[in-house]
């Protein structure tokens, strides 16, 4: 269960985080080498010069519960003595489990041509360190094996002499190849190579090979490699023996070059270089220099120095009787250098620092005497910096002359203008509304009145010059936004944004509403039309609510002062505010066998949709909302006291309380009227038998006798 928990989890994260970095694999990697494919061998293998060996690279699977699959890539490397010979991408074979081993399994026959052309593999090493290096889908790993060689014996290891000692280009040469006892190796292999200017062998020599008979091998260089020079390298190799190497030279070849500086000035030095094909610096070298023959001896570093006053082309040759002659060089005596001044910016203002660069043929001039003549007619006087630049700072307006000389170069010169700079002031320009009128005033940069500027109202007929006391007026063109430009001679011009705005009218439907209540924005402009604006509005808690109509119908849900400002590109802005109060509400509360009617009603109609909370005899409360007739039903089974309320922040809050009684309560009420009735019969009897027993029994007098009932 815990393997499957683990993989849903990998499979979830896979899929809810597809950017998530995926997890090289952990493995484990042993290298051995051995003399066939299919066996995975050891280190304690021995090989014969020359023989093909297989390194097999054993890959185990180390994660904990992820197979490795032929989806996982395995980029490897395989280094001998240092030197990369192999790098490929190999997929794995197959599931491997965690635990479980592969192996990828390499041939030297597959090694890069360094090995096979080189002839690596015949070089007679006891040992060979043999690295594999491993990446890509899974964790970086190393490992190394000891590629061991047969111990050469006295009659495996060839040797080559040749015949003459000093070969030539077009003569015989013959090649001869025994081993160690001096007995003739028949078809050995013989490889020649140039090995070109760096003298080491490269994969891109050119190269010639062949075979010994009996133990010989007669070869013209000049009929293999054309036109033979320089370093040639001699490798006699067979199977089971040590290969032999040897070099030697054909001839050797002056090599000229400059000249330094490339662009030589007529009566300045320049140099010319001498050396061989190696670049090593030759010493007393004739160098020539025709048509004038101009000759020089090249110096230990191998450098010839000349001077030549005439400017035009030459030719440039070395020559000397232990090499072959140089090729000649053509090469171009320059005139000498006129100086350039390059001035940035090219019409700066007063005030402004100014780059003078002083340069000759496309390169700066340090050192280089310059003098500028102000419009005043005085002069400054300055010296280039080692990046032959000058910065000036000119404080007068008007034409500047620049003069600029130096040793070995033709004198420059240049000029620049520095114009004056424009102080314009508009006041309360930001307040202006179309058809005001405006007040341009325009001095120099020293706070003067600048008479005869012109100023104008781009893309309108609005156009004039400043007077004496540099100011001009104007009125602003309808409502829109415009550029106002400022000119004169040996002034920068200016241009400075100018708003002509309009104005826009607030209107609202109502200054007193109540919660809920809708209040109506318009907003016009000044001839009354309609138009679409920036309509933002500020409730009481801070917080804004934004659109942009024409005309809106906002209805407030709180108490308190809104503020309201209206705007648009062009128009002076509008503002109001506008009170917002909460409304009263009235609940009649009645009680019909077991339900609670609340009837709501504000400003004498029904309030709707009003959530009321209902607290029962035991302290419940409940919610309640009114239907559009502004009733409210809540089943009443307790008896006692219910208290009916809002929160509902559209109306004052208030409470009422109705009480339910009981069934005892009414019998004790019954039972009190039938005593009540009881008490009432049993008085009213008692008078009506007293009055009917007085009537019965009058008393009588007879005689002297005491009265007695008649």
């Amino acid at each position: 269960m815990r393997t499957y928990s683990r993989i849903w989890t990998a499979l979830i994260l896979i899929l809810l985080i597809p950017g998530i970095a995926y997890a090289a694999r952990d493995i484990g990697l042993d290298v051995t080498l051995s003399s066939s494919s299919a066996s995975h061998g050891g280190n304690d293998e021995k090989f014969e010069a020359g023989d093909t060996f297989y390194i097999h690279l054993a890959l185990t699977n180390d994660e904990a519960d992820v197979n490795l699959t032929q989806a996982d890539e395995v980029d490897v490397q395989i280094d001998v003595d240092g030197e990369e010979l192999y790098d490929e991408i190999h997929y794995i074979s197959g599931e491997i489990a965690p635990g479980d081993t592969t192996y990828i399994v390499i041939s030297s026959s597959d090694f890069d041509d360094v090995w096979k052309y080189n002839l690596r593999s015949y070089e007679c090493k006891d040992d060979m360190d043999v690295e594999a290096r491993i990446s890509g889908d899974v964790e970086s790993q190393s490992d190394d094996a000891r590629l061991s060689i047969e111990e050469a014996s006295a009659d495996d290891v060839l040797s080559i002499s040749l015949d003459p000692d000093q070969p030539t280009a077009d003569g015989e040469l013959v090649v001869t190849v025994v081993d160690d006892d001096g007995d003739e190796v028949d078809n050995a292999k013989v490889k020649f190579t140039e090995l070109g200017s760096d003298v080491e062998w490269d994969e891109s020599d050119e190269e010639w090979s062949g075979r010994t008979d009996d133990g010989e091998l007669s070869i013209v260089l000049s009929k293999k490699f054309g036109k033979p020079r320089g370093t040639y390298q001699v490798d006699a190799y067979k199977s089971g023996y040590c290969k032999d190497t040897i070099t030697f030279e054909i001839s050797k070849k002056l090599v000229l070059t400059g000249p330094f500086p490339d662009k030589p000035q007529a009566g300045n030095s320049f140099t010319m270089k001498v050396t061989d094909e190696a670049g090593n610096a030759l010493h007393f070298i004739r160098v020539v220099i025709s048509p004038d023959m101009h000759i020089a001896t090249s110096d230990s570093d191998g450098y010839a120095k000349f001077t030549i006053n005439n400017p035009g082309s030459y030719t440039a040759a070395a020559a000397s009787t232990d090499y072959d002659d140089a090729i000649p060089i053509s090469l171009i005596v320059y005139e000498m250098p006129s100086l350039s001044i390059g001035v940035s910016p090219t019409n700066p203002m007063v005030g402004e620092t100014v780059t003078l660069t002083v340069t000759a043929d496309g390169a700066t001039v340090s050192g280089a005497s310059l003098s500028v003549t102000l419009p005043t007619g005085t002069e400054k006087s300055f010296t280039s910096s080692s990046s032959g630049r000058v910065a000036y700072t000119p404080q007068y307006p008007g034409y500047h002359s620049i003069d600029a000389t130096k040793e070995d170069y033709d004198p420059g010169s240049s000029s620049f203008t520095v114009l004056d700079t424009f102080n314009v002031a508009i006041p309360d320009l930001a307040s202006k509304q179309a058809g005001d009128e405006v007040s341009v005033i325009v001095k120099d940069s020293s706070g003067n009145p600048v008479s005869g500027a012109m100023v104008s109202v781009l893309g309108t007929a609005i156009a004039g010059s400043t007077g004496s006391s540099g100011q001009y007026k104007f009125n602003l063109p309808k409502t829109g936004t415009y550029t106002l430009h400022v000119s004169k001679d040996s002034y920068t011009p200016k241009d400075i944004p100018l708003n002509s705005l309009g104005a826009l009218i607030l209107q609202l439907s109502s200054k007193n509403v109540g919660v809920g209540e809708i209040v109506k924005v318009t907003v016009m402009d000044d001839s009354a039309m309609k138009v679409y604006g920036n309509i933002q509005i500020t409730k009481p808690d801070g917080t804004r609510d934004t659109v942009i109509k024409d005309e809106y119908d906002y209805i407030p849900h709180e108490p308190g002062t809104y503020a309201i400002i209206v705007s648009k590109e062009n128009y002076a802005s509008a503002s109001d505010t506008f009170e917002v109060t909460l409304s009263s509400i009235i609940f009649e509360l009645s009680l019909e066998k077991n339900t609670l009617k609340i009837m709501a009603t504000s400003e004498g109609e029904p309030a709707s949709d009003v959530t009321i909370t209902v607290t029962t005899p035991t302290g419940a409360r409940k919610e309640v909302v009114t239907d559009n007739e502004g009733i409210g039903l809540l089943k009443a089974d307790e008896n006692g006291r219910y208290s009916v309320t809002t929160n509902d922040p559209s109306y004052e809050s208030g409470t009422v309380t109705i009480e339910k009684q009981g069934i005892s309560s009414y019998i004790w009420w019954i039972i009190l009227a039938i005593i009540m009735v009881l008490f009432f019969i049993l008085v009213v009897g008692a008078g009506i038998f007293h009055w009917h027993f007085k009537k019965k029994g009058k008393v009588i007098k007879v005689g002297g006798k005491k009265p007695s009932l008649g």
